[in-house]
């Protein structure tokens, strides 16, 4: 019958042969098949979500559906929109890692605002 994995004898000898491969090898090769391997597993583990997809009523894709079908947004936005207000120094913020999560949460308070200028209420 056929064994799968390795014997204790194999890995003996895998493990006094791969350091003196790997000694052996110009340092530069060596380098770059590391990064290889890093980059590797790190777009393996980037690949997973944060968290699972929901699809059904109460999500933020069905509310997102709901405005659209309003035309209300769209009217002011055009077809693609973010929800948030965006003057030219949020643009210019957003672009900085260490402003970008303050600048996109204010940006919803200045929708509402701006939205309820417009309105003329």
């Amino acid at each position: 019958p056929m064994q799968m994995g390795l014997s204790a004898r194999h890995a003996g000898a895998l493990a006094a042969v791969v350091p003196r491969t790997l000694a052996s090898q110009n340092p530069v090769t060596v380098a770059a098949g590391l990064a290889a391997v890093l980059v590797g597993v790190l777009y393996v583990l980037l690949k997973i979500p944060s968290r699972a997809y929901k699809d059904g009523e109460g999500t933020v894709g069905k509310e997102y559906d709901a405005w659209t079908e309003e035309g209300l947004l769209e009217y002011y936005w055009g077809e693609h929109i973010h929800l948030g207000y965006y003057d030219e120094d949020d643009r210019k913020a957003v672009m900085n890692p260490l402003k970008s999560s303050k600048v996109f949460k204010d940006t919803k308070y200045k929708f509402i605002e701006e939205m309820y200028k417009w309105s003329g209420a």
